[in-house]
């Protein structure tokens, strides 16, 4: 017999989220990269080719599910992240952008992050 259980530890509603890629960390701080200016969005699904180096930008992280990652602090909505980097040459990445988005029922569909 096999059973399949659905646990939730918290739910929140109307959060900002990043896909878990974009968020890294590095000695116990939390931050995503950002272009400043942003970048030109014409790469599509195949990403954008950037000469320069995206700054890191601190964040602070809420809770998070298998895909997204709740932000409590350090970007706004709307702002354009990186969420995947690919070293083509020492002079150029190849990287695959996202915006911070809230997606009115927020993590983890329409009831919200569930843990």
């Amino acid at each position: 017999m096999t059973a399949n259980a659905s646990i939730q530890t918290d739910v929140r509603q109307d959060v900002l989220a990043v896909p878990s890629s974009a968020v890294k960390t590095q000695n116990g701080v939390s931050y995503v990269q950002v272009f400043n200016p942003p970048l030109s969005e014409t790469g599509g699904a195949q990403g954008v080719v950037s000469n320069s180096a995206p700054r890191q930008v601190e964040v602070t992280v809420g809770i998070s599910d298998d895909t997204k990652v709740e932000i409590l602090s350090g970007i706004e909505e709307g702002q354009q992240i990186v969420t995947r980097t690919i070293s083509g040459t020492a002079t150029s990445n190849v990287t695959t952008n996202g915006g911070a988005t809230n997606r009115g029922g927020g993590l983890g569909g329409p009831g919200g992050i569930r843990f």
